[in-house]
């Protein structure tokens, strides 16, 4: 999960997750990294329900997409 700025800056919100097991992906849609290019996170987790006595043991992936415009 490591080697990228903007993982820095998730990390504190990730409360609660085993980080070594949230997976963060960085890309640019159009391509280029750059002023007014989007840029585009994902990060994704595995999920454990607690209640595996109703619905066994399965494992889920949970996963979040964000895609923002580079303004600064």
């Amino acid at each position: 999960m490591d080697g990228h700025p903007i993982v820095a800056v998730i990390r504190p919100y990730l409360v609660g997750l085993d980080l070594s097991e949230v997976t963060v992906q960085v890309s640019w849609p159009e391509g280029e990294n750059g002023l007014e290019k989007p840029v585009q996170v994902t990060v994704s987790t595995p999920y454990r329900p607690i209640m595996t006595f109703i619905f066994g043991s399965p494992t889920f992936t949970l996963s979040a997409l964000s895609t923002m415009q580079i303004v600064h």
